[in-house]
């Protein structure tokens, strides 16, 4: 039920929206209190961080306004992030943590990035590609010393990007 509300509310926006000489982008977060990650700085379950979301939004919505050719127009509905590594705490001194939850993310090979999405993609006022996909890196881990060295956005910036131009037919 939950993805025909937001499905029809993404082919509503994106049908409803001017087309442009460029494409047009559309993001939103659906229930982001229920993400795996994205968790505010306090640690506490059902609160997300603004300042990382607005900064997922912000390189999302890069990726889309760079990709998009004129007469496109996609909306893209978030439905769960899961940063790449695990928060790990390293134990307790003096009745204190040594790192809380939002100081030490552990990248490992079996912590992939992964990022789940809704999307309608309209071209000349048709629906071309509309869908569900729950997105991962299944090589996350196997290549040598890959790790973010500006945030741990990277990995799911990346596979959004990755993901973003096999539906547009582009090279990446």
């Amino acid at each position: 039920m939950r993805f025909v509300h937001v499905f029809a509310g993404l082919l509503c926006a994106a049908l409803s929206a001017p087309a442009a000489a460029q494409g047009v982008a559309e993001l939103s977060f659906s229930e982001p209190e229920h993400f795996t990650d994205l968790v505010a700085p306090t640690g506490t379950i059902g609160e997300t961080d603004p300042a990382l979301m607005a900064e997922l939004r912000e390189r999302l919505m890069t990726v889309m306004s760079a990709r998009l050719r004129d007469g496109q127009k996609l909306a893209v509905a978030i439905t769960n992030v899961d940063l790449a590594g695990r928060m790990e705490l390293l134990g307790m001194k003096d009745g204190r943590w040594l790192a809380t939850p939002q100081q030490l993310r552990i990248y490992r090979p079996d912590t992939p990035p992964r990022i789940s999405v809704q999307y309608a993609l309209i071209e000349n006022d048709t629906v071309i590609a509309h869908g569900t996909e729950d997105l991962s890196d299944p090589d996350w881990g196997t290549q040598a010393a890959v790790l973010p060295e500006t945030g741990s956005l990277d990995p799911v910036t990346d596979l959004f990007e990755r993901w973003l131009v096999s539906l547009l037919g582009q090279p990446l």
